[in-house]
């Protein structure tokens, strides 16, 4: 998986609404296709051509290895983490319209990227530390590279 979300639970009425649905015998035979294969072929050679800078493919890169040297962390990420985090990065600048990747690309994605991919110390689960908050604290040891240089 290439992330992690939270996504939560339904409204009550959005709950009724697909107990009714399922009452009514609909199942995935029913759906009507947003996208043509075509499409999600189209979106994903656009976000292959999204260009990242080598400052921002060595910010990855340091991301990932700060979260190796964490006492908190038993394993940190792994460089099939860095590659989530690449390819997050790319669809996130891709989505905003953009041809290049950019530092907040990397810093909006890292989170929910690699939170699951690290696996936490005993001690630091029983105090209560999240994988989110143990990769956010290693991006904070990590210089953004400015703008104009990624």
């Amino acid at each position: 998986f290439l992330m992690k979300l939270t996504v939560g639970y339904p409204s009550a009425e959005a709950e009724a609404a697909v107990l009714r649905t399922q009452k009514m015998g609909a199942t995935v035979d029913h759906l009507t296709p947003v996208l043509a294969g075509s499409d999600v072929q189209m979106m994903i050679n656009a976000v292959k051509r999204v260009e990242v800078a080598p400052a921002l493919e060595q910010y990855i890169v340091a991301i990932a290895t700060a979260t190796r040297t964490m006492s908190e962390l038993r394993l940190g990420a792994s460089p099939r983490g860095s590659l989530a985090l690449l390819r997050a990065a790319r669809a996130t600048a891709a989505a905003a319209g953009r041809p290049f990747v950019i530092p907040e690309d990397v810093k909006q994605m890292a989170p929910v990227v690699l939170a699951h991919r690290v696996i936490l110390q005993p001690d630091a689960e029983l105090q209560g530390r999240t994988g989110t908050e143990l990769v956010a604290r290693a991006m904070q040891s990590v210089p953004v590279p400015r703008t104009a240089d990624a």
